[in-house]
């Protein structure tokens, strides 16, 4: 950035970028090292810590996967309210909670975590926690005391479904289901609680969709 400032602010400008991701944000330092003050000056970005742009997933991708749920799950980075406004529209119960890139507005919207009981699964819903036996110290003692039967996190952008032994807790991470981050395939996952007999509650019928590369919209 420094070197071709001037380059990096056509990028950003250009109409094939900032109409599909908009502004590029990132929390900022305060201070840089004088060599890159006067390479600021025309291009402000250089100050970002990190950079991250976002574009909304058609919510069309997710109910055309999907057809004939009965909820909704999200594990956090939501990104924009009107893709969660779609979502509700649909008349589904959606439970979700904010992630480290979501604003203000999305946390004063969503918590944090979701916990509750659903056909007598114990649920709990956060968006980083870690992996079992990994998780970072909040979760491994929220875990001990909680004893939920299903944890859901993301954050790691990595789908994993792992059975923790430990606590005999069935560990959940759909991956991400979004178009900007570093992984490779857009994901989510779909299953079932079972109703009834001997087996009621239990995560039945798992599927990993697959909503195509994260470059691409189909």
């Amino acid at each position: 950035i420094a070197a071709q400032p001037e380059r990096f602010n056509d990028l950003l400008a250009d109409p094939s970028f900032s109409s599909k991701y908009g502004a590029l944000q990132g929390a900022r330092n305060v201070r840089i090292p004088k060599e890159f003050r006067e390479a600021a000056e025309i291009c402000p970005h250089i100050l970002n810590k990190q950079f991250f742009y976002m574009a909304e997933l058609p919510v069309k991708h997710v109910v055309s996967n999907s057809p004939g749920v009965d909820m909704i799950w999200h594990a956090g980075d939501i990104g924009s309210h009107e893709g969660m406004d779609a979502l509700e529209a649909l008349g589904k119960p959606l439970i979700a909670v904010y992630g480290n890139i979501d604003d203000h507005t999305m946390r004063s919207r969503y918590p944090l975590h979701q916990k509750f009981v659903l056909n007598g699964v114990k649920i709990w819903i956060t968006h980083i926690g870690g992996y079992p036996p990994r998780y970072n110290n909040k979760t491994r003692e929220g875990l001990k005391k909680e004893k939920p039967d299903v944890f859901v996190c993301g954050h790691s952008h990595i789908l994993k479904v792992v059975h923790d032994k430990n606590i005999d807790c069935l560990h959940m991470n759909p991956g991400a289901a979004g178009i900007h981050g570093f992984h490779k395939m857009r994901t989510m996952l779909r299953f079932e609680l079972v109703q009834e007999g001997e087996e009621k509650g239990k995560v039945a019928n798992l599927e990993v969709i697959e909503l195509g590369k994260r470059g691409q919209l189909r």
